[in-house]
């Protein structure tokens, strides 16, 4: 069974040891970076909520949500006071196995419960280019809606 648990000290390191497959490492920043990443949007005030995606207690996945945005940052229409899923992996050993779908489904019963503020929609981008991730979210109810962001395309899901 999918489940997600926050990111503790107790798991930190079982979430580093995962990797996307190396036809993806160009797509997807080490968890070690995101998580680097989400500390420091912390330290500075901003929402970054960091998920690891367990199937019957083993580790397959990694996930760090947000909320809303900085007005100083150039981002998407969709960002404010919307869900933003900065960083999804599913490890290269358990890809292909619905877990990526079962996470995002928990993912987005979560946003709907408001934990950071209500909200309309979620959204994500993916590296143009990155077939296996504009098909993974169109297989979620993601739809692109024409923006860009760091070079990246948007893809919105309302909640």
């Amino acid at each position: 069974m999918i489940e997600l648990k926050r990111i503790t000290s107790e798991n930190i390191d079982e979430i580093i040891a995962l990797q996307v497959a190396e036809s993806q490492k160009g797509f997807v920043s080490p968890n070690s970076r995101s998580i680097m990443d989400a500390h420091v949007a912390i330290t500075n005030n901003e929402i970054a909520i960091t998920f690891g995606i367990y199937n019957d207690n083993e580790v397959v996945g990694f996930i760090i949500l947000t909320y809303g945005v900085r007005e100083d940052r150039l981002m998407p229409s969709v960002s404010y006071h919307n869900y933003y899923i900065w960083h999804f992996m599913i490890d290269e050993k358990y890809q292909k196995n619905g877990y990526g779908r079962q996470a995002m489904n928990l993912l987005v019963d979560y946003m709907r419960t408001a934990p950071c503020g209500e909200a309309t929609a979620c959204w994500a981008s993916y590296t143009i280019g990155n077939k296996g991730a504009r098909k993974f979210f169109e297989k979620c109810g993601f739809h692109e809606n024409g923006e860009s962001v760091f070079g990246e395309r948007v893809t919105v899901r309302p909640l």
